[in-house]
């Protein structure tokens, strides 16, 4: 388990369908637990995100 973590970002990339019912109930409690990490998501689909993650314009990305 993490803990202490120091304010920052993480940048997510995932698909709408993932996000959407997969995705949504873990950013809410992660935010809950870290409120000073921010995360920011960016959809698209399978191919779309790997290539942001390729690029480094994401941190992770969940497909």
């Amino acid at each position: 388990m993490m803990r202490n973590l120091e304010p920052g970002e993480e940048r997510i990339g995932a698909s709408d369908m993932t996000l959407q019912f997969y995705l949504l109930p873990f950013l809410e409690k992660y935010h809950e637990r870290y409120p000073d990490i921010k995360v920011f998501v960016t959809n698209g689909p399978t191919p779309e995100t790997l290539k942001a993650l390729a690029e480094g314009r994401i941190d992770f990305g969940v497909v």
